[in-house]
């Protein structure tokens, strides 16, 4: 299970103390996905690991702290008007609000990483089910089931889009990052095997298989190896869903994101 606590903050660009949910503890029921999502219940605590100011919208792991560029970007249009789309979930628009900062401030291994929790974010939405159900004998409640499920599917389309969005942006951060001196990655092997995973799953399967080739031609073995095989077995098939490291042949782990 996860455990909450709350917490004051101060907004360090304008000074407002406001109240926050804080993960104290969280665990995991499975294995990771292919870009190191984790498994319940630790997926389910993305709200808990950002906070946003509820008086100038600043976003980040700790608004207490001015980042360098907080004070200025917090307050330009482009920011404002990320914070305000409505065509992406509110905890995404927050881990790109972050992400930006990030990016400005130079830490473009910091802005990959939330911006790939944003799309995580995402894809709890995109991926959800609905559970209710209906009394066939009820017009009404079949009326009103069909209409709610229109606007479901509506936010589950937009939440896709929303994910693909932010991997894609993950995607320049992590080579710009890599092109700066490797520190979103343990090493080149794991780089390139969260790479192959976030194009594939944008559908840009030729990149994905040309970060596959490259890792595999690295000399990696055991499980790293396996890696690359089901990533380009996946690339040849078309497919861009989601996938875990079960899936993969043989046992062990990556330990990709540094």
């Amino acid at each position: 299970m996860s455990t909450m606590f709350f917490i004051d903050a101060t907004c360090a660009v304008c000074g407002t103390t406001s109240q926050h949910s804080e993960l104290g503890s969280t665990n995991t029921m499975g294995p990771p996905d292919l870009d190191l999502r984790p498994a319940p219940m630790a997926r389910w605590t993305l709200a808990q690991q950002i906070q946003r100011c509820p008086e100038c919208g600043y976003c980040a792991r700790d608004i207490s702290v001015d980042s360098g560029s907080a004070r200025e970007v917090a307050r330009n249009e482009a920011y404002l008007a990320l914070l305000k789309r409505e065509d992406h979930p509110e905890v995404t628009r927050q881990y790109l609000c972050a992400s930006l900062i990030l990016s400005v401030d130079g830490d473009d291994a910091g802005a990959g990483r939330a911006a790939l929790k944003g799309a995580w974010a995402a894809d709890d939405i995109a991926d959800w089910s609905p559970s209710e159900t209906f009394d066939p004998e009820d017009e009404s409640s079949l009326i009103a089931l069909t209409q709610a499920a229109g606007r479901e599917q509506a936010e589950q389309t937009s939440a896709a889009a929303a994910a693909a969005h932010c991997r894609r942006l993950a995607i320049g951060y992590f080579e710009a990052d890599r092109k700066r001196g490797l520190t979103f990655a343990a090493d080149e092997a794991s780089a390139d095997a969260m790479l192959a995973d976030l194009n594939r799953r944008v559908g840009d399967l030729e990149s994905a298989r040309a970060y596959a080739v490259a890792g595999m031609e690295r000399g990696v073995e055991g499980f790293a190896q396996e890696v690359f095989k089901y990533q380009l077995w996946l690339t040849d098939i078309g497919d861009t869903a989601c996938h875990n490291v079960e899936e993969v042949a043989g046992d062990g782990g990556l330990g990709m994101m540094g």
